[in-house]
């Protein structure tokens, strides 16, 4: 009995490696570069990602279902017409911060972020076209990240996120959706 017990159990183990295995053989997934609504539909990976984009002061963004898009930055401040937020209609603490920025002080807000949180490391990615450099680390179990890009003209855009990784679907849908223009007399 108890070898037969230990023949099933190493047949069982031998099973889940080849399912593993098999796995990471899986295609690779499509370029999430284009209009996230069209994404939903030709993408099977993010065929559960449904939202709207909506239009914010200089920003165009894709708001995925479940969030809101409001007004401000996360110190509170409302009145921060450069800065949005995208926050979930449930309690949960996830977020996306956006923000305008010059280059100097986007490059010192995420070298601030990164020398005062353990564990942050260098990130760089590039969706749509747009290279995001940063920092990302993890802090109460969640992934955080703080990342910029160049939007041109002088302005740059600082992404700020928590409860998703920088290089997760939701993110890329998002920060690949994002467009600035900001008028040249700003």
């Amino acid at each position: 009995m108890k070898k037969g017990l230990k023949t099933a159990a190493l047949f069982m183990g031998l099973v889940l490696v080849v399912t593993a295995l098999a796995a990471c053989g899986a295609e690779p997934k499509e370029d999430a570069s284009a209009d996230p609504a069209s994404v939903k539909e030709d993408s099977p990976e993010l065929s559960e990602i449904t939202g709207t984009i909506e239009e914010y002061g200089f920003y165009r963004v894709f708001v995925p279902e479940g969030f809101t898009l409001t007004r401000g930055d996360l110190d509170g401040d409302e009145t921060n017409e450069e800065a949005f937020l995208l926050t979930p209609t449930d309690a949960s603490y996830t977020y996306f911060a956006f923000e305008l920025f010059t280059e100097e002080d986007a490059t010192s807000n995420v070298s601030l972020t990164k020398r005062v949180n353990d564990g942050a490391g260098d990130v760089s990615v590039t969706y749509n076209g747009v290279i995001w450099t940063g920092t990302a680390y993890d802090q109460d179990y969640a992934p955080y990240f703080s990342m910029y890009a160049d939007f041109g003209g002088g302005h740059y855009v600082i992404a700020t996120g928590a409860g998703n990784a920088y290089n997760s679907e939701l993110t890329e849908m998002i920060l690949s959706s994002l467009e600035v223009n900001v008028p040249s007399t700003y």
